[in-house]
Formats: structure tokens, sequence, C-alpha cells
């Protein structure tokens, strides 16, 4: 999540900004980690309040679940954790993800 968010709004801030600003925006976006729905959103409202709220409205809330999903048991299998995730739900997690990746550089794109 966080390298899409990342490659996606770099590369708006390059077609739209002075070299000086994209350099700030990709410098800024490259301490995203762990970045769950919210951390999203906060940081689409940074770009446009606009963005945010398009988002938080649009989402369908199981793909919110699965971005928190995949942070949270990304964050327990680094520690250690037992998570007890199947690979089956991981999947169909990453298939959501992929779907609001898609939707979001569409979104962007479109700006």
């Amino acid at each position: 999540m966080e390298q899409a968010l990342i490659m996606i709004l770099t590369e708006y801030a390059q077609k739209r900004c002075h070299a000086d600003v994209s350099r700030y925006v990709s410098a800024s976006l490259s301490r995203i980690r762990n970045a769950k729905f919210e951390d999203v959103l906060i940081v689409l409202g940074h770009f446009s309040p606009d963005w945010r709220e398009h988002f938080e409205k649009k989402t369908a809330p199981e793909i919110k679940d699965a971005i928190d999903s995949i942070v949270n048991n990304r964050n327990q299998i680094a520690h250690g954790a037992q998570t007890g995730i199947s690979l089956v739900t991981f999947m169909e997690y990453y298939k959501r993800l992929k779907a609001f990746i898609v939707e979001l550089d569409a979104f962007v794109s479109a700006k």
C-alpha cells in the first residue's frame, strides 16, 4: 500500500509542481510506513480535502478492512507473532487492495 501511494502521489507532484516542490513531496511521502486506511486518508487530505472525502465515502468497508488487516498481519509476522491468516484470506485481502490501488491511480491521474 505504502509503495503504491508513494509512487502515485510522487508522479502526480512531478507532473504538476516545480521540481523543488516535487522533491519535497517525494521526500515527505517516503516516510510513510505501515499505512492503514486512516493514514492513507490523512495523506490524501494533505493533497486535497476533496480527495480524502471521496475515498472516505466511496471506499467499501471490506476494502478498508483489507488494508488494515494486511498492515496488522504484516506487523505481527515481522515481530514473530502467530497470525492464523490463511493464504485464501490473504489473497482476498490482496485482491481488494489491488482494486483500491487501481481506483486511486485512476482518480489521481484524472486530476
